[in-house]
C-alpha cells in the first residue's frame, strides 16, 4: 500500500511543457499614449519584450512546485525528455531576444550562466611560466590546487 499524497503527474504535461516554451511571445504591444501641445492625445502601439518563459512559471501554472517537476524528471522518463526539451528552448528563447536586442546581453548571460549550463570561461593561450600559472589561479575563484603545478615548471623559478 503507497503512502502519501497522489502524484498530480499527468502524461498531458509532457506535451504541455513543450508548447509552453515553444509558443512563448518574443514581445507584446502596448498603447502609448501621448499628449502633444495643443493637447491632441496620439496613441502609438509600442513593442515591449515579453515576460520570459520560466519553468516556475510553467510549475505553477500547472499547480506544483518547480523542486516537485525534478522530481518527476527523476521518475518518469517521458517528462525527463520534455524538460530537458523544454529547458533547450528555452535558452533558444534567451539567445534569441539578447540577439535581437529586446535583452540586455548582459542579463541574458547571467541568467542562461543561472538556468543553463553556460559557464563564463576564460582561455589562456601559449606556454605560461609558473609564475603566470600562479597569477591566474590566484586572480580567479578556482581553489588553488597542487595538481595545476608540475615538478617541470619548477625550472623557471629563479634562485
Amino acid at each position: 500500500m503507497k503512502i502519501g499524497r497522489p502524484t498530480k503527474y499527468r502524461k498531458r504535461f509532457c506535451k504541455e511543457i513543450i508548447e509552453y516554451f515553444a509558443n512563448a511571445p518574443y514581445y507584446e504591444t502596448i498603447e502609448k499614449r501621448i499628449k502633444t501641445k495643443t493637447g491632441a492625445e496620439i496613441v502609438e502601439l509600442v513593442q515591449i519584450p515579453a515576460d520570459p518563459p520560466l519553468l516556475a512559471k510553467f510549475a505553477y501554472k500547472i499547480g506544483i512546485s518547480h523542486q516537485n517537476m525534478i522530481e518527476w524528471t527523476k521518475r518518469y522518463p517521458e517528462f525527463r525528455e520534455s524538460y530537458t526539451r523544454a529547458k533547450e528552448l528555452q535558452e533558444a528563447y534567451f539567445v534569441t531576444q539578447a540577439a535581437t536586442k529586446r535583452y540586455d546581453g548582459n542579463f541574458t548571460f547571467r541568467t542562461l550562466v543561472n538556468i543553463s549550463n553556460w559557464t563564463d570561461r576564460k582561455e589562456v593561450k601559449g606556454a605560461l611560466t609558473l609564475e603566470d600559472k600562479l597569477q591566474h589561479l590566484l586572480a580567479s575563484d578556482e581553489p588553488l590546487r597542487l595538481e595545476n603545478v608540475s615538478v617541470e615548471d619548477t625550472t623557471d623559478i629563479e634562485k
